[in-house]
C-alpha cells in the first residue's frame, strides 16, 4: 500500500493528518489529497467514512 493510501486511511479513522508523513508525499499526491479533502468538506458533510470516496461525475 502506498503512503498516500496509508495517510488517507489514518485520516478517515482518526480525523487527523500527520504532517511528518504529509511531508513525504510527492507534489502530485499532495495536490490529490488536498482535492480529496476539499471535496469531502464540500460534499461529505463531515463524515470521515466519505473522505476519499470516488467523486461522481456530473
Amino acid at each position: 500500500m502506498s503512503l498516500y493510501n496509508d495517510i488517507l486511511k489514518k485520516l478517515r479513522k482518526t480525523g487527523m493528518l500527520d504532517l511528518m508523513e504529509y511531508r513525504e508525499l510527492s507534489r502530485k499526491e499532495i495536490d490529490n489529497l488536498g482535492d480529496d479533502i476539499r471535496y469531502w468538506c464540500t460534499y461529505g458533510n463531515g463524515k470521515l467514512d466519505k473522505l476519499g470516496k470516488e467523486k461522481k461525475d456530473k
